[in-house]
């Protein structure tokens, strides 16, 4: 990420994928390297629009206490626009990056 989150509700600007991006479905890694606090999950969102209005839950992480790695396959095609949340818990520092990988077949 551009800026390490330090509350629950930071998060990415959208990454757009194109409007006929032709992907059946995605694979998302995540990997902590470092954590302050007590928990932490992330999750991916898409959307039609750049403005994620409204958002829709793509892929939920593992809660993550610690330093860590995991991926997560979604089968399904994301929407035009992606990004990741901290969407719930209770830290001060996280340093992590999320690498998105695109499938097109299924």
């Amino acid at each position: 990420p551009a800026a390490a989150p330090t509350a629950v509700g930071n998060q990415a600007v959208g990454l757009d994928l194109g409007a006929s991006h032709g992907y059946t479905s995605m694979s998302f890694y995540l990997h902590v390297t470092a954590f302050t606090g007590t928990s932490v999950v992330f999750i991916i969102q898409t959307d039609d629009n750049s403005g994620f209005t409204p958002p829709v839950t793509y892929a939920t992480f593992a809660t993550v206490s610690g330093r860590t790695y995991e991926r997560v396959r979604v089968a399904s095609a994301p929407e035009r626009y992606i990004r990741w949340r901290a969407n719930s818990g209770t830290f001060s520092a996280v340093s992590f990056a999320v690498v998105a990988s695109p499938n097109t077949t299924a």
